[in-house]
């Protein structure tokens, strides 16, 4: 189980690193909870394929449009 820990805490803080990169100066703005949710979704699909496979979502997200952005997830 340590193992697992370890992993995960340290794939996790790679991810945040990254993701907050490619938003920019859109990161400091962007709601905790509404963060949660793209750093989740990061972890699961990797930072590339949050923004490959979700170009709408994000644009909204740096748009400030988090309805938006969560209709372009159904």
């Amino acid at each position: 189980m340590f193992y697992y820990q370890s992993d995960y805490g340290t794939h996790y803080q790679s991810v945040e690193q990254d993701v907050s990169n490619r938003f920019g100066e859109h990161w400091d703005g962007v709601p905790d909870d509404i963060k949660g949710v793209i750093l989740d979704m990061g972890y699961n699909v990797g930072s590339q394929g949050l923004f490959d496979k979700f170009p709408g979502f994000i644009g909204d997200i740096e748009s400030g449009n988090y309805e938006g952005a969560a209709l372009n997830l159904k």
